[in-house]
């Protein structure tokens, strides 16, 4: 039965072989676009979703920046029982990076506090978290930096220049960042060295919008007790900085880590994000494109029918 069902198919295709082949593609090239906008709007509601504590963990930032002042990662922590980890990053521009008589131009870089390696699980392919990025002039790399200078030496503990003036010891290698996160890192340099390259003026600077802030926070109890305690750590963090109205409008908000990708808008933010908006026109695009697909193909199909009857 089966047989004569593929072999009637068959003549019926060759017999109107252009008919089917436009009927076909028609449809085929409609299911493409369908799945090729739907591997988009996958690979967008997948950013940050690699790391482990993704979904405990939150950016903390000031009204409209992506950036906090360097304090208060420690007051956040001091104040609240209920913050399990805070980490602070502070991105640097281009830096020309050297090491004997190799050197070139690379974005990416940032000092870092130790506890980022831990909050978000980075791997370690030398060298481990235990007691890295807690020296000053000390930096990591990722796996692709290290091919790049190095050429399969093992990087720890070499010395690698910066700007071809300061010497920073290779404390470990760390496996590249995915893709979907809106950390586009190549190196990390300890907080340490921070603290030694601003002079304390501007570290101490409550109003000083200089760093991304991470905090996390296991339950969503806890994340509430957090949200209701917040204006206590406002008035106490900026004590004597201004008015009420004033404080009012140094609230902080906390934005869930796998919102920043689709949802962020602020200024200085890490990297450039996309717009959730657009997955919704995307969604509805691929939809459409899929429909008229069909409908096109069943309406010519009917008009085959009705011709030969």
């Amino acid at each position: 039965m089966w047989t004569n069902y593929f072999k009637s198919a068959w003549r019926n295709f060759t017999k109107y072989r252009l008919f089917n082949v436009i009927n076909i593609t028609g449809l085929s090239l409609g299911i493409a676009t369908c799945l090729l906008i739907a591997f988009h709007i996958q690979d967008e509601l997948s950013y940050e979703k690699d790391f482990p504590k993704h979904k405990q963990i939150y950016r903390v930032h000031v009204r409209d920046w992506a950036k906090s002042s360097p304090p208060m990662a420690e007051e956040l922590k001091n104040y609240f029982s209920e913050i399990q980890s805070v980490a602070r990053i502070y991105d640097l521009s281009p830096r020309i990076l050297s090491y004997e008589d190799f050197q070139a131009s690379e974005t990416g870089g940032v000092y870092a506090d130790s506890s980022f390696l831990t909050l978000f699980d980075i791997q370690f392919v030398h060298g481990k978290p235990t007691g890295s990025l807690t020296v000053p002039f000390t930096i990591i790399l990722t796996e692709s930096l290290v091919k790049k200078y190095f050429k399969g030496e093992d990087a720890v503990g070499k010395i690698i220049k910066l700007n071809n003036r300061d010497e920073y010891a290779v404390t470990g290698v760390i496996k590249d960042f995915p893709p979907n996160t809106h950390f586009k890192i190549n190196y990390m340099i300890s907080m340490p060295t921070f603290y030694k390259a601003i002079p304390d003026n501007w570290t101490q600077s409550r109003g000083w919008m200089a760093v991304y802030t991470y905090a996390k926070v296991d339950t969503e109890e806890a994340f509430n007790s957090v949200q209701q305690k917040m204006t206590g750590f406002i008035r106490k963090f900026y004590e004597g900085f201004g008015t009420d109205e004033e404080l009012q409008s140094n609230s902080l908000a906390w934005q869930p880590l796998t919102d920043i990708h689709l949802k962020s808008n602020l200024r200085q933010e890490l990297s450039e994000n996309s717009n959730i908006l657009y997955l919704y026109i995307f969604g509805s695009v691929a939809f459409f494109v899929l429909l008229v697909a069909c409908v096109n193909f069943i309406n010519m199909n009917l008009s085959l029918a009705f011709r030969h009857r």
